[in-house]
Formats: structure tokens, sequence, C-alpha cells
């Protein structure tokens, strides 16, 4: 049941939507003025284009996923993990199988962590490969990863959920497999380190949200939506798509937002640090089609999505 429900005051969250993608510009944009972007140079790719990329904090490292186009023929360059520095430099190519949908990495840059197509994680530190591999039998495409603040966790999404420590002598080894079989894309730790909300669909009209503990190494929360005809905001296809597409929790973990491909946006909150998570409002956005993409400030009072 899809619902909209009041809460406390103290619990309320701006949201600031974003419509068909965004540009942010100061006033008077038009003029010249001190601190505005100028295009210093412009990368071609190989061959398909690029996919997904993550960046240190400084952009000294950048790691952008390769996309595999559909026209064909697959050329072994659209596999390939590309590592830039800032000023647009190839510092290294390294096949990951398959395109990437998702890369993470740390502020630091010391650590990336991608998932393929081919359904293997791969890990680097800094630019080199140290450990790849299928995490689980039936994991299936990686389309989500993150990596903990501490850079200590990974969490993976494909067909199943799985947790890596990174420090561990086998990183690819997972400690925590999630045994609902779900289409997960959203992944996202809390900045305090212990939890790490995740999800996607369990069934193609039921939205699956999970959030797992990492100090008592154990799932504390799910949720599920399964969406009607008459509820569901369908595809280009007609069919009705109730995946999760992306997540934010705050730093403390009590506040999670996340937007679907049926097109609503959620937000869970629990009201004390031992409680349990509640989804108190749904936010019908149909009209404006598919969430793609969220984030939260870190104190959990604004966030910030995208509309196609």
């Amino acid at each position: 049941m899809i619902e909209n429900r009041q809460e406390p005051m103290w619990h309320r969250l701006s949201v600031l939507l974003l419509l068909a993608g965004f540009r942010l510009w100061p006033a008077n944009a038009q003029q010249n003025f001190e601190g505005s972007y100028v295009l210093v140079k412009r990368v071609k790719s190989d061959d398909g284009g690029y996919f997904a990329g993550a960046a240190s904090r400084d952009l000294k490292l950048i790691a952008i996923g390769g996309y595999v186009s559909p026209q064909g023929p697959e050329t072994a360059n659209e596999r390939n993990l590309t590592f830039f520095d800032a000023d647009g430099n190839v510092l290294k190519k390294v096949s990951i199988g398959h395109q990437s949908w998702a890369v993470a990495m740390p502020p630091d840059g010391g650590r990336t962590v991608a998932g393929s197509d081919d359904e293997k994680i791969y890990v680097f530190e800094g630019t080199n490969l140290v450990a790849f591999g299928v995490a689980t039998p039936g994991h299936g495409q990686i389309r989500g990863v993150a990596i903990s603040d501490d850079v200590r966790f990974a969490g993976a999404g494909g067909i199943k959920f799985t947790i890596h420590d990174l420090n561990a002598s086998k990183p690819v080894t997972p400690i925590y497999v999630d045994s609902t079989p779900i289409q997960n894309r959203a992944v996202d730790f809390a900045a305090g380190g212990r939890y790490v909300a995740y999800g996607g669909k369990s069934a193609e009209a039921t939205l699956y949200m999970a959030v797992y503990d990492l100090q008592t190494r154990q799932r504390v929360f799910t949720d599920s939506i399964t969406y009607t005809a008459t509820t569901c905001g369908l595809d280009n296809s007609g069919n009705c798509n109730a995946e999760l597409r992306q997540l934010s929790i705050s730093s403390d973990g009590n506040r999670i937002v996340g937007g679907d491909w049926a097109g609503y946006f959620h937000y869970w909150v629990r009201s004390t640090p031992n409680g349990t998570w509640n989804r108190v409002q749904s936010i019908d956005l149909r009209h404006l089609q598919r969430m793609y993409w969220t984030d939260m400030d870190a104190a959990g009072t604004l966030a910030v999505q995208p509309i196609l």
C-alpha cells in the first residue's frame, strides 16, 4: 500500500526535486565572473563510451567503466576500467570482463571497487587490481556498489546482495549474503560506520529495501512495497518496474531516502537509536516519471532527487 502519512515535525525532510537533469548556475551566469567553469580537456572513449565512474575528492584519481554498445561488435576496450588523472590523462586500463554499471571509490582514492556485467567484483589498491571473482553463485550482473567511509567494507548488489571485508586476505569472499533474491542497484553506507542500506526489487512489481548492522553482523530491517497497475508508473514497455534505483542513509542511520522506477520518493525514519525504521512517507511523483538517483546531507535534513 502506498502511504503518505504525517510524521512529527522533527522527522520532516526537505526534498529538492531536479527535473530532467540539472545545472547549477550562479546569478548573472551569462556574464563572465570569477570562479566560472571552463572546459579544459575532452576525452573520447575507445568504443562504446563510458558508463559508471567514481573519483577521489581531489580528482587526482578518476575511475570510469566502459559501456558495451548494443550496436556491436563488442571490443576489448569496452570492457576496461580506465583510470585518469585530473587532466584527463590515462593512467591505466584494466580489463574487468564486461561493461560496468557500478564503481565506488573513497575520498582518498586509495581503493576502488567495480562491479561488472561479467558477474564479478574487482578490487583495486590505487590503480592495481588486487582481487576479483564471483562473490557467490548466482550473484548475477553487479550493478550496485559502495564503500564504507572507513574504507573497510564494500557492498555489492546483483541478484543477491553481498558485503565484503576489504581488509581480508580474500576480499571477494562475502561476509554476508542476503537470502532474498533481488535485483539490487541501491547501496549506501552510513557515515557513522554502523549501517548499510540497500535495495532493489524482489519481483517486477515489488520494491525491496533492507538495512544491515555491521556491528551486530545481521540484517536488522526489511521493507517491501507491491504496486498494482493503478499505483505503479509504467515503464516504456507498459510494465511495472518497482526497482529501488538509489537510496541514501544519514550519518547516524536514523533516516533513509530512496527513489524507485515506479515513480515514488520514499522516506524511512526511526525515532530512537535502538528502534526500528518505519516508512513514513511515499511521495507520488509518477507525473514526473522515474527516479534514478538521490542523495542526502550528513544531518539527514535535506534530500535531492533528480527526475527523468
